[in-house]
């Protein structure tokens, strides 16, 4: 009986534990609508629900027709308290025009908080577009160029690696029916947007798109915080506009279509997102160790490098990266995750040590302290590390300091291989 008391409790204070854990995890959005604006506020009230159903914990927040720098300020400070604002387009333009952020009137403009917007006739406020309604932005329902103007199914996914694409490419459906596309006009946004998909056979309209933060917008301002431009077109009028009997978009999304919500949620939260994946396709590999020690090189200003958080980029993420992410060491130069001989074969078998290219080594070839660079002061790092032939970082509980007759006796190899090299 006692051990049957035990196995019950010890089952209870699991499951306490997972609805704990499980509550403590989920991400908090705040989703804006305007609760006068009915045949808008069914489809984001699904939409709510399906991201409830998904992990997260939404707050719908309805601003009605308040105005003025009070209700402003009341909002920012309630969104500074969410992993990530939504704006739905029932909220209008109008509504949110009423801040002064860098020449913007987007009263969340100066916010760091992840803001996804599904009202395309905000973002020439919020400086994602530029400023001529129907042609830089819009609704593919009211667009003016021919091609964009109209309703679609599928769009064309143009940076499939990329988290918010979902793991999906090429032309994707998205709506079980014709419907319409937010887009931008990419050629006028700014210089920092990530585009990830378009409007189908038109690849210069954005449907789906990122400013991470601390790009550029559209003239010349830094973004404070992430911002999404999210695809769902617009519920232009309270009327049925392709004649199948409803007007609710959230209805009509395909299966890849609510992917792609998931994915901007995901991304904005960091949901699922891998640090130190700069080339999002998954994995820490080669590519992302030189495109770091790149940035490193050029005194990046991009925060997506800042794997710290310390508001540089320098060598100290690259330690991150190496160390705390790969979980590997200075000098494992196949990555492994062992620095031991194999990768002073294959680095000396590049032929790059102290030849006469500046520049042209990598992490593969020896580039071990990020300067570009196959020299001495690569192995410095690298011994300096403490790791070689200590097998994989995980099983070493402590990294010890290099033997001094393991230096010793590399330096002594290091210099015959010299000799080897000027005779």
């Amino acid at each position: 009986m006692t051990r049957k008391w035990l196995v019950v409790f010890l089952a209870q204070v699991l499951l306490t534990f997972s609805m704990v854990r499980t509550a403590e995890s989920a991400k908090n959005v705040l989703m804006i609508a305007d609760v006068n604006a009915a045949w808008h506020v069914d489809s984001e009230v699904e939409l709510a629900e399906y991201l409830e159903s998904v992990g997260y914990s939404v707050t719908i927040q309805h601003i009605g027709d308040m105005a003025g720098e009070a209700f402003a300020e009341e909002q920012r400070d309630l969104a500074s308290q969410f992993d990530v604002v939504y704006l739905g387009d029932s909220i209008g333009s109008v509504t949110i025009s009423q801040g002064d952020f860098e020449g913007s009137e987007f009263f969340m403009g100066e916010l760091d908080v992840p803001i996804i917007s599904q009202e395309a006739y905000m973002w020439d406020e919020a400086l994602w577009v530029s400023r001529d309604r129907f042609f830089d932005f819009g609704d593919t329902f009211q667009a003016q160029e021919d091609g964009v103007l109209g309703a679609f199914t599928d769009m064309s996914i143009v940076a499939p690696n990329h988290p918010l694409a979902a793991g999906l490419s090429g032309d994707v459906s998205v709506y079980t029916d014709p419907y319409g596309f937010n887009f931008g006009f990419i050629p006028t946004m700014g210089k920092g947007v990530d585009v990830i998909a378009t409007v189908p056979g038109q690849p210069e309209y954005a449907t789906l798109f990122v400013y991470e933060k601390g790009s550029e917008l559209v003239g010349g301002s830094t973004s404070p915080g992430m911002r999404i431009g999210m695809y769902l077109g617009q519920n232009v009028a309270p009327v049925d506009l392709d004649g199948d009997g409803t007007n609710n978009r959230f209805d009509r999304l395909t299966e890849n279509g609510k992917q792609l919500i998931k994915a901007a949620f995901d991304y904005a939260t960091g949901s699922g997102v891998i640090l130190g994946d700069f080339d999002h396709d998954g994995l820490l590999t080669l590519a992302d160790i030189n495109s770091l020690s790149a940035a490193v090189r050029a005194a990046s200003s991009d925060a997506s490098f800042d794997l710290n958080g310390d508001s540089l980029v320098n060598n100290t993420d690259r330690e991150v990266w190496v160390n705390d992410l790969k979980r590997t060491y200075f000098g494992d130069a196949n990555l492994d995750g062992e620095f031991n001989s194999a990768d002073f074969v294959a680095v000396f078998q590049s032929g790059q040590y102290e030849d006469s290219t500046p520049g042209n080594s990598d992490w593969s070839t020896g580039d071990w302290n990020g300067d570009a660079d196959f020299d001495s002061s690569d192995f410095v790092a690298a011994f300096q590390a403490g790791g070689y032939e200590n097998g994989p970082r995980a099983a070493v509980a402590q990294v010890p300091e290099p033997g001094s007759m393991a230096m010793i006796g590399f330096g002594m190899w290091l210099l015959l291989f010299r000799e080897r090299l000027r005779h």
